[in-house]
């Protein structure tokens, strides 16, 4: 039976040391990034909540998953950076080098946010015609806004709460499609599907089976904003 030199054992512990010696010297090189590593799975998970392609409430009772998620999340990145600045500045008068890598991952992160989720102008907003006739005031109302990424946006507004209901359209000549089979349901047949949209006048009418509604408590009146 072979046995085990002297010199092969001491080669064999100067080696093991070595490594623990490269993985303790990685470790504290890499606390200086602890900061930034958190930052950025923070950051990268604020950017991934889908909050502006999915129907939301906020106000009174009303907040969903994903939005309050999201708020829990930004407050604890703002608090953290913060945090982090503080201790970076206090480090400076030790005579310590500022560390930048904080600021740079914030960079980061508001572009990858400005990506996720990008800002779209309106090109329509319009109300419903009912509210204008009888003047509704502190009553429940509703605002459809197009936008320019070929998104829509119901808004329920309430005296306790703001509901937004999220999908997306197609407008082909003088035809406005609203693509979800449920608006109908969740905004109390306010809205419905289809309408003819008349530009001269500035109004929505709504098309039921083929049919042109001219009713004017159906019609949606366009709001012309500056």
């Amino acid at each position: 039976m072979n046995g085990v030199s002297c010199n092969e054992l001491k080669n064999l512990f100067e080696n093991q040391t070595n490594i623990l010696c490269e993985i303790l010297i990685s470790l504290k090189n890499m606390k200086k990034y602890l900061s930034s590593i958190f930052l950025l799975i923070i950051g990268i998970l604020i950017a991934i909540i889908p909050i502006h392609f999915r129907d939301y409430c906020v106000g009174g009772e009303w907040i969903t998953l994903d939005l309050a998620l999201f708020i829990l999340l930004f407050h604890l990145y703002l608090i953290s950076f913060l945090i982090f600045l503080l201790v970076n500045f206090w480090k400076m008068f030790d005579g310590k080098i500022f560390n930048l890598s904080p600021i740079f991952t914030t960079v980061f992160i508001i572009i990858l946010c400005l990506f996720t989720y990008p800002e779209s102008s309106k090109i329509l907003v319009a109300e419903p015609y009912i509210y204008e006739l009888y003047e509704y005031q502190g009553e429940k109302t509703f605002r459809l806004e197009l936008l320019e990424n070929k998104m829509f946006k119901i808004i329920e507004h309430d005296m306790w709460y703001d509901c937004n209901y999220i999908g997306r359209y197609s407008l082909i000549k003088d035809t406005l499609i609203l693509k979800r089979n449920n608006i109908a349901h969740i905004t109390d047949s306010i809205f419905t599907t289809d309408y003819l949209l008349d530009q001269k006048n500035n109004f929505l009418y709504p098309i039921e089976n083929n049919s042109i509604i001219m009713d004017p408590m159906r019609r949606l009146k366009i709001i012309i904003e500056n």
